[in-house]
């Protein structure tokens, strides 16, 4: 029993140690005016305050033939009324040509959802520094 004990705790102790899931690579590509535009129209609408929104930099890196994963950065007013200052946005760019829609993942709202938000854009090539 004490050696089943002992394997049991090896086990545990060793799964804290694995890698994170591999996030599927990107080719980075240009946007183009168009594109810019639904991503930030999509980004908007996720927004408390859609008419404060205020873009940093925008990243694009295609996933297949029909998905552009998207990640960048926007700043706009909160619930509260007060400026977020610039955090972390995701999504995708779905379809190609004029019907081309865009998706939004995520809008971080705490430093912790703004640290993955990074973490999983640049593992995935999208974003600068990975």
């Amino acid at each position: 029993m004490k050696k089943l004990s002992i394997v049991f705790a090896a086990c545990v102790a060793l799964a804290g140690c694995l890698s994170p899931p591999p996030v599927p690579q990107h080719v980075s590509v240009s946007l183009t005016p168009e594109q810019i535009t639904k991503i930030q129209q999509g980004v908007r609408a996720s927004m408390a305050d859609p008419a404060s929104a205020d873009f940093g930099a925008i990243y694009g890196g295609r996933y297949d033939a029909n998905t552009v994963g998207i990640c960048g950065y926007v700043s706009g007013r909160n619930r509260l009324g007060g400026m977020t200052g610039l955090v972390p946005f995701r999504g995708a760019l779905m379809g190609n040509g004029p019907s081309q829609t865009y998706q939004n993942h995520a809008i971080a709202a705490g430093d912790e959802v703004a640290i993955a938000t990074i973490q999983v854009c640049r593992r995935a090539g999208i974003m600068p520094g990975g």
